[in-house]
């Protein structure tokens, strides 16, 4: 008889499942000594898995409530991962609540991290790029080098010097640029500047009233306005080779008027249509002409009629008036319109008109304020976490948001409050862990058996069947295949075998319990000791498989929804006698 029976079982366990380098299904322990025998029941569900939902933490049968230990182990458990891709380093000191560093919430400085989308797309602006953007393709400045974009220089987080964001003003037509001036084959040259500062010129007559700038705008992103969608960017004046003026008299339309003609509108007969002759080149218009008729008043006498009544009477006087009615002959217009030409136009003027300046100014403060705002982000992002231990106390951090801060998980992390507020420690969530332990313990229903539940009636779980004999006691050995999309570091999964009597349900024992994360998919491999002293002889047994998948309420979100899918189930059984 071997006196270490726990060392004995160890090793076999190590024989039996540690010399493969996963948990293989169906793993039997073929080789044991002569009072050793094994047992193995398991089934496969790989292609119609058991579908497992999360279960209440309150147990029925006790009243006992286990959700506010168990949400407390699934926070702490979540902070501490999250602190290792996002370490307090990462998040802002000051201001509360945390916030990421560099990011639009980030208020330790008076720096502004909330940086708007690049102006213009650098694949579709050219310009943008360092050594290109010369005058006339839309951008070239005076005081950008062909490197510009390359010389940021930070001083502990801070703008020194530089910008590599700072050609994407390039994008915008310069407010004092060759850029600006009329497209024209022939050169237009600058006379002087408008009250704004913006530079005006004269073109020559061979180029015409209606000229575009040089100016070619580039695709933007979203935000700044595009400066070549104008109608009309200039205000055109002429400049006459000639100042002089010429009267040229025209006659007035002719009109020949019935006898209404004084009644009648002059505007209507007697108008500057002849004007016309004056062409293209009419600087203005006099009309001055008038109308004329010749008209006379003839007198017209009318008398009222009488009836003379029965004789003998005495005839009344005479009843009669006279009017005086005028009659024209002929109306006529006379005078002339009188047109004030320029003899040729020499040259054009051009201003900028005040859409096109306007558009020039707002492209240019949007395309500034995202290169300030990206410049400070880098110089920002360069010094995070500079100075700052590792966890083992002794190494340095590289500094730099990049090297030390995963962006998702700070989201994470900054949206939990109590990862900051409670300052969670590995330390503070072994403790949780032993109180949801203890509170498993004592509230056993709030397990459930591995098996399909209503209404899948078709999934039956794994049940080993055994009848105890004298001095004879058992180790089990459980192996579960768990598939599931579930990431998140909060939930566990707990499994354990318990064993009834057979009929009454009595539980005689109940294991370990096996405690994995849902932050990946996993199998389970556990194992408990099952005494003979337990073990009634001649009474019958069944060992099952249960687990409990939490409902949990952690950073504010209720987590009871989720799910996981159970492809394989195994209870490998040595029986030992003692």
């Amino acid at each position: 008889m071997v006196k270490n029976k726990k060392a004995l079982i160890l090793l076999l366990l190590f024989l039996a499942f540690f010399n493969s380098p996963a948990y293989p299904k169906d793993k039997r322990i073929k080789y044991l000594p002569s009072n050793y025998t094994s047992d193995t029941e398991s089934k496969d569900y790989g292609t119609d898995p058991i579908i497992l939902s999360q279960l209440d933490g309150k147990d029925l049968l006790t009243g006992g409530d286990c959700s506010t230990a168990l949400s407390s182990v699934s926070e702490c458990n979540k902070c501490v991962e999250l602190k290792k891709e996002c370490p307090d380093c990462c998040l802002t000191t000051a201001s509360f609540p945390k916030a990421i560093k560099c990011s639009s919430g980030d208020h330790d400085t008076l720096a502004n991290y909330n940086c708007t989308e690049p102006p213009f797309q650098v694949d579709d602006c050219a310009q943008t790029e360092c050594g290109v953007g010369t005058t006339g393709t839309g951008g070239s400045r005076s005081s950008d080098d062909s490197t510009y974009c390359e010389n940021l220089t930070c001083s502990s987080g801070s703008v020194s010097s530089g910008s590599p964001y700072g050609l994407q003003r390039r994008g915008c037509p310069d407010a004092d640029s060759d850029e600006l001036t009329p497209n024209c084959s022939d050169d237009c040259t600058v006379t002087g500047t408008d009250i704004d500062g913006y530079r005006i010129w004269s073109c020559p007559a061979t180029c015409g009233p209606s000229l575009s700038p040089i100016f070619q705008a580039c695709s933007e992103n979203s935000g700044p306005p595009r400066c070549d969608g104008l109608t009309s960017y200039y205000d055109v004046t002429y400049v006459w080779e000639n100042d002089g003026t010429s009267r040229t008299p025209v006659g007035c339309s002719s009109c020949t008027l019935d006898n209404s003609c004084p009644s009648r509108d002059p505007a209507g007969d007697c108008n500057s249509s002849s004007a016309t002759s004056c062409s293209n080149i009419v600087d203005n218009v006099s009309d001055s002409c008038t109308y004329s008729c010749n008209c006379v008043s003839v007198p017209v006498t009318t008398c009222t009629s009488w009836t003379p009544p029965p004789p003998p009477w005495t005839p009344p006087p005479p009843s009669c008036s006279t009017t005086y009615v005028t009659t024209c002959d002929t109306c006529t217009c006379n005078g002339y319109v009188e047109c004030i030409a320029k003899v040729k136009v020499a040259s054009y003027t051009y201003k900028l008109k005040d859409a096109f300046k306007t558009c020039i100014s707002a492209c240019s403060a949007y395309a500034n304020n995202y290169e300030r705002c990206e410049d400070s982000k880098s110089c920002c992002e360069e010094n995070v976490c500079s100075g700052v231990m590792l966890e083992d106390g002794e190494t340095t951090r590289d500094p730099g948001f990049d090297k030390n801060c995963t962006e998702s998980k700070c989201e994470e992390r900054t949206a939990c409050p109590g990862c900051d507020s409670l300052a969670y420690t590995a330390g503070q969530c072994a403790g949780y862990a032993s109180d949801v332990t203890s509170c498993l313990v004592d509230n056993p229903g709030l397990f459930r058996e591995i098996k399909g539940t209503y209404p899948d009636t078709t999934h039956e779980g794994v049940t080993y069947e055994f009848v105890a004999k004298t001095g004879e006691a058992l180790n089990i050995i459980w192996q579960v295949l768990i598939n599931h999309d579930i990431t998140d570091e909060g939930i566990n999964f707990y499994t354990l075998v318990g064993i009834t009597e057979k009929g009454s349900g009595v539980p005689v024992h109940k294991s370990m319990m096996n405690v994995r994360s849902l932050s990946a998919t996993f199998s389970i491999l556990g194992t408990t000791y099952v005494p003979s002293i337990v073990l009634a002889p001649g009474k019958t047994y069944e060992a099952r498989l249960y687990y409990f998948l939490p409902k949990v309420e952690y950073c504010g979100v209720l987590y009871d929804d989720f799910e996981v899918n159970v492809e394989y189930l195994s209870l490998n059984v040595v029986k030992i006698k003692e």
